[in-house]
């Protein structure tokens, strides 16, 4: 299925954070970008069988890049460690 990404600017206007009136008559922008498509598995059937984590991240990294640029914010490269992760530390 595609993926549609989607940015937000101006939320931050309407209600500051730590606010809890809004701000009527602000401008809140939505853009919506193109379709993107994941590749698909080459098994259907078994769509874990040869499943790569590197090509869900790349693709995960471009939607992430995608929504930045329509929110007109910087893309942060920031990921929630894992719990593994966490462990080893």
């Amino acid at each position: 299925m595609p993926i549609i990404p989607v940015g937000v600017i101006g939320t931050v206007e309407v209600q500051p954070v730590n606010s809890s009136m809004l701000r009527p008559f602000k401008t809140v922008t939505i853009r919506f970008g193109k379709p993107m498509r994941m590749p698909g598995p080459a098994n259907p059937e078994d769509p874990m069988e040869g499943h790569d984590h590197t090509e869900c991240r790349a693709f995960t990294d471009d939607l992430m890049h995608e929504i930045a640029r329509l929110s007109e914010r910087h893309y942060v490269d920031e990921y929630v460690p894992s719990k593994a992760s966490q462990a080893a530390q």
